[in-house]
Formats: structure tokens, sequence, C-alpha cells
């Protein structure tokens, strides 16, 4: 089944609670019998001399720490954020399947944020042969008890190795009315291993115009055919090990955001049983900074 279930773990490095594409290729697994994973993030604004406005210090740990418990078959199952010593959020993850069906669910599991027993729940839909052909991601509040439907991901392709080739996605709001799609087409190279990923706007694409007061808005407008939002670009050692990959902005959303469109890369550095163990960002051709150090206590 594994083949089949591709989860992405980049904002599970950068950013912990948000879900990206249940489909899109995944980065980095952990590996082996492991008990649990501390990880420390690095980088935050320090005031000095009476400053009014901080600097940035790269090499600061930033007080955000993350800790990642696993099962025997080193599947997440826990993780708890802290912030200087103290709990920020808590969360536990379940999982069931049957023949056509497979659930995920990452539950809030504390008092801190006021959302205890929320959770985002990924519901992966199988057609005979046990490969997925449609992904419901839902989003419930225990306060209300409402079930809310926020993105879908349908039209899944394959190839003839059974890879996912392309997909569709669309979200929704609260309200349930679709907010935007996107289409991903996943290449890869030789030995099956992830080269590229295109996303790629559909029916509308969003532009950069002046409004009455000089200022400048997005709007969206009809295309007709897909367009080049963004590409991710994968790169391998010799062991067949993820060490980078690059992601490239295109179109007026993306170089009108404050980095103007550079290119951002982010770097693995792995242990001896092939878990990261420190991973590094560079925007354009700035200097790498480290982002994470993770110590990995094995069983």
């Amino acid at each position: 089944m594994k083949r089949y279930r591709f989860i992405i773990s980049l904002l599970i490095i950068l950013i912990p609670t948000i879900s990206f594409g249940q489909l899109f290729p995944s980065i980095s697994d952990f590996n082996g019998e492991i008990e649990r994973v501390v990880e420390k993030r690095y980088g935050k604004e320090v005031y000095l001399f009476n400053r009014l406005t901080g600097i940035y210090m790269p090499r600061c740990y930033s007080g955000w720490k993350y800790v990642y418990h696993l099962d025997t078959n080193a599947r997440l199952i826990r993780r708890t954020n802290f912030f200087k010593g103290k709990v920020q959020a808590d969360y536990i993850y379940k999982f069931d399947s049957t023949e056509k069906v497979i659930h995920k669910r990452e539950i809030v599991n504390d008092t801190v944020t006021n959302h205890n027993g929320d959770y985002i729940e990924d519901e992966f839909l199988l057609d005979s042969e046990g490969k997925i052909e449609k992904v419901n991601i839902w989003s419930f509040k225990s306060t209300d008890s409402l079930k809310k439907i926020i993105a879908v991901e349908k039209d899944v392709q394959y190839d003839s190795l059974n890879n996912i080739i392309s997909f569709y996605r669309t979200s929704y709001d609260r309200n349930g009315n679709e907010i935007n799609g996107n289409l991903y087409v996943i290449f890869y190279d030789s030995k099956s291993r992830v080269a590229k990923v295109e996303e790629k706007a559909i029916g509308t694409k969003p532009i950069l115009v002046e409004t009455e007061n000089n200022g400048k808005t997005f709007k969206d407008i009809p295309i007709s055919e897909p367009e080049l939002l963004k590409e991710w670009i994968y790169h391998y050692d010799p062991k067949g090990l993820l060490i980078s990959y690059t992601l490239k902005h295109y179109g007026e959303l993306h170089k009108s955001d404050s980095n103007g469109g550079k290119d951002y890369k982010l770097f693995f550095k792995y242990d001896d049983k092939n878990n990261w163990i420190k991973t590094y960002h560079q925007l354009g051709n700035s200097r790498k900074r480290l982002v994470a150090k993770r110590r990995i206590e094995y069983k």
C-alpha cells in the first residue's frame, strides 16, 4: 500500500499544523525502529542595545521544539509542539482502513489551544486494485460537531509502474464554496524517483492590477489552458537519498511576493540510518541557513 500513499513532509518540517497535498510526493519518511524524534527550529528576531527593531539571527535557536512519537512501523502517532519549554499544541494520529477506504486523522489533544477534539481527516478512496482514485480532506470542529469538506483531490492518473503522474486539487471555503483548483503533474527519473512536480492553475489565474488609489491588488482572470505556477525539482545522492530540492515560482502572484520570486532550496543531511537530522534553506544565491536539527532516539 505504501507505493500509493504519498504524503508531503515538507510542511511537517516547516509548518507542522498545515496539510498540503495528500497526493503530493513524499520528501522524507522516518526509517527504522524509532522511539521518538526531538526537532528544534532555528532563526529568530533578537533585540540588542535597546533597538526598536529586531535583528534576525539565523543561527539562534528559535525556542520552538517539536517532539514526534512513532509506532513500531515508524509511523507518526503523536506530535507535541513546545515554545520555550511550554506546550503550545498536542496532536495524536489515528489510522484505519478497509478494502475501499483509508482514513488518517490529525486530532488536537490538548487544552492549550481551546480546540481539543478538533481534527483534520484525510479520506482516501481506493479502486478495485487498491490504488487511490480520490482523496477528501475534512475539517471537524468539536464545539459545533460540524464536519466540513476543505479540499478534494481527484482525477488521479497513473503510469505503467503505478506511479501517480497527475491529479487535480480543489479547495473550499468555510461555506463549502470552491476557492480555486490546481493541476499537479509529477515526473519520474529512470529509477522511478520523483524528479519534478509542476503546479498549474486551471480555469482562472491571479494577476496583479492597480486600484483607484494607485495601490495594487490581485484579480482572477479566466484561462483556457493550465498555466504553470510552481515547479519542484529534486536531487538525489548515489544512495538514492533526497539531498535537496528547488522550488521555482512562476506567474505574477508568486513573483510579487516579498521574495521576488527567487528560487527556494531546501537541503537535507542524514544519519547512518537514512533519517534526516539537519535541514538548511537557501533563497536565491544567498547563504544557506539552518532550519532545523533533529535528535533521533532509536529503540
